[in-house]
C-alpha cells in the first residue's frame, strides 16, 4: 500500500520559483505541523483546515480573484475552500489530488474508513508506511536535494506524523464529487494536472472527475509520478501558464 504525505512548502519551491520567473505572484504556505507551522493537536477536518487558510489570506490582505492550487492532499483542501468561497477564487488548480479517488486495496479501504481498534492500528501502521514511501522518494534521481533535506527533516519532527494522522481522520476521509458538481454549475474554472506513472491516483480519477464536472480542463504530465510539483515542476508550471493564458 503507497500513502500520501503532507509536504512542507520548501517541496513547492522549485514550481514556485518557475511561475515567478513567469511573472505571478506566489503565496506559499505550511499546514499545521508541518514545515515551520507550529503543531496543533487534535482532528484536522475541513473547517480547522479552512480556517487555518482564511487566516493566512486575511492576514495578507487577500479578499478574492486569486487561483488557487493544491497538490495531492492539499487538493482536498483547495477544493473544500473553492467551494466554500466560490465568489473568492478566480480558478481552481489541482495537481495529481486526492479526493476523487477511491482506495486500491482493501486495506487502503480499511483504514481509510477506520474507527476504534482499526484507529489504533491506523495509527500503528501509518508511520511504517509514511517513511517507506519518503524514502521511495528519496531514491528517485529527479528529486531535488532541497526536497530530500526537507522530507527527512519533517520525518524527525515532532508533531508531523499526528498532524498527517490528524488529516487522514479528517478532511481525507471526504469525498468530493459534490464540490466539483457545485464548480460545475457555478461556472468556476478547474484545472486538474495529472501524471501519467501516479502510483497513489488511479488512471480513472481522471474520468470520475470527466462525468462530474463536464467543465473541468485535464491535462497529463508523461513520465512522471505523483510527486509531479517537484520533478517535473516545469512541466506544471507550462500547464498552469498555457491555460491561464486560454481564460481558466
Amino acid at each position: 500500500m503507497r500513502a500520501w504525505h503532507h509536504h512542507p512548502f520548501r517541496e513547492f519551491l522549485p514550481l514556485a520559483q518557475e511561475l515567478a520567473e513567469m511573472g505571478y505572484r506566489v503565496l506559499l504556505y505550511d499546514l499545521y505541523g508541518r514545515g515551520y507551522s507550529d503543531y496543533v493537536p487534535g482532528l484536522q477536518d475541513r473547517a480547522f483546515l479552512l480556517q487555518q487558510l482564511d487566516d493566512l489570506l486575511a492576514y495578507e490582505g487577500i479578499v478574492e480573484d486569486f487561483v488557487l492550487v493544491g497538490h495531492s492532499a492539499g487538493g482536498a483542501i483547495a477544493t473544500a475552500f473553492a467551494a466554500a468561497n466560490i465568489w473568492r477564487v478566480r480558478s481552481l488548480i489541482l495537481v495529481t489530488t486526492v479526493g476523487l479517488h477511491k482506495p486500491r486495496t482493501p486495506m487502503a479501504e480499511f483504514r481509510r474508513h477506520a474507527h476504534g481498534i482499526q484507529d489504533l492500528i491506523l495509527r500503528w501502521s501509518y508511520p511504517i508506511v509514511a517513511r517507506r514511501y519518503v524514502k521511495g522518494v528519496f531514491s528517485d534521481p529527479r528529486t531535488p536535494d532541497a526536497v530530500r533535506q526537507a522530507q527527512q527533516a519533517q520525518l524527525s519532527r515532532r508533531g508531523y506524523m499526528p498532524s498527517n494522522l490528524a488529516a487522514i481522520r479528517g478532511i481525507l476521509r471526504n469525498d468530493f464529487a459534490e464540490e466539483q458538481k457545485l464548480f460545475n454549475r457555478q461556472g468556476l474554472p478547474v484545472l486538474a494536472i495529472w501524471a501519467r506513472d501516479d502510483v497513489i491516483i488511479p488512471p480513472q480519477t481522471s474520468g470520475r472527475l470527466a462525468e462530474l464536472n463536464r467543465s473541468a480542463k485535464q491535462e497529463v504530465v508523461e513520465d512522471a509520478g505523483h510527486e509531479v510539483v517537484y520533478t517535473h515542476a516545469g512541466d506544471v508550471a507550462r500547464l498552469i501558464a498555457e491555460n491561464q493564458r486560454r481564460g481558466l
